[in-house]
């Protein structure tokens, strides 16, 4: 005969099962994300900065080799994406700063030297030898070095001078016009980051005669996302073989030829108050801003390219290109 169980014992049974069922559950902790973190900038865009930084490389040695007089080698040692944390981890405590602006990118740019290289080069300017510069910097006696006024200036100017050579280094990627905001030393540096701010940082590693000293520098993500595209178009044209290359042009130019523009030619301008408008006739004439031999400005996409005279040809009135303005850029 089977075995019937009570409700009772039904229930009993029930609840061991859940409670059996618990103690069996694996707890999964979730890990912190942080959702504020930029994911816009992606492992080509670091590559194609990578071309950019490599040029911008070239031109700190030299720089640095005329400042001391002495060859220097120079490397890219990283460029990764860094937050408050690591930039206090990552940078020296005792650094110059140089704060400064990269028009139209958005955001402030940063520029670091250490003061055991700062030191070091300022000692060379001033006449030291290098080689007992050298071996002082190995024992980092600059380490806390106390930096003069006039020392300062001279530290303002290398930071200047630095900073005046991006704009060539980024000419590939986009025009850009530097502007420096402030240097400050050490002691007035107290410049952090935004909470959710992150950054891009270069470091530049230095080779004086053995001894090796870095300057970072530092760019705003919001600088970058709006440069992503770009990013990625240099990055796939610079991979590329040499015939490759130049048949991804040729591509690009037959995708662009058939795309058309809008071109609008200004006579000139005027000025009037409501009252005048509002009296205009047939047969008034209007005075403009321009003289009758003046070349009118032609826009290409509402950007000022080409000045121009006016004619004909074939029975229309057509206009004559005398001037570019080079200074546009599409």
């Amino acid at each position: 005969m089977e075995q019937v169980l009570s409700n009772k014992e039904i229930e009993l049974l029930l609840e061991k099962f859940e409670a059996n069922s618990k103690k069996e559950e694996t707890k999964i902790e979730e890990g912190a994300y942080d959702f504020r973190k930029p994911r816009s900038i992606t492992k080509e865009n670091i590559e194609s900065l990578k071309i950019v930084y490599n040029k911008y490389l070239k031109q700190l040695t030299n720089y640095f080799s005329e400042l001391i007089r002495e060859p220097i080698k120079g490397k890219l040692i990283s460029l990764v994406p860094i937050d408050q944390k690591d930039l206090e981890r990552m940078i020296p405590r005792n650094s110059t700063i140089g704060v400064f602006n990269c028009q139209p990118l958005k955001g402030e740019f940063h520029t670091y030297i250490p003061d055991i290289f700062l030191g070091m080069l300022l000692e060379i300017i001033c006449g030291a030898d290098i080689e007992e510069i050298a071996g002082l910097m190995q024992d980092r006696i600059f380490a806390d070095v106390e930096i003069t006024e006039l020392e300062m200036s001279i530290a303002e100017d290398i930071v200047e001078n630095i900073v005046e050579f991006m704009p060539s280094s980024w000419a590939s990627i986009i025009p850009i016009e530097t502007r420096i905001k402030y240097v400050l030393s050490h002691k007035e540096n107290s410049k952090s980051l935004d909470e959710g701010s992150y950054l891009l940082m270069a470091t530049f590693q230095f080779d004086f005669s053995g001894v090796k000293g870095e300057v970072y520098q530092c760019i705003p993500f919001e600088a970058l996302e709006t440069i992503a595209e770009k990013l990625v178009m240099a990055n796939s044209a610079s991979n590329l073989p040499e015939e490759d290359k130049k048949r991804y042009l040729e591509e690009i130019n037959e995708a662009l030829d058939p795309i058309k523009v809008n071109l609008e030619v200004i006579l000139g301008n005027s000025i009037m108050n409501i009252k005048d408008f509002l009296q205009l006739e047939i047969g008034d004439v209007l005075q403009l801003n321009k003289h009758i031999e003046s070349p009118m400005d032609m826009f290409v996409e509402d950007k000022l390219k080409y000045k121009v005279i006016s004619g004909k040809q074939k029975g229309n009135v057509a206009v004559k290109i005398v001037e570019i303005n080079e200074e546009e850029e599409f």
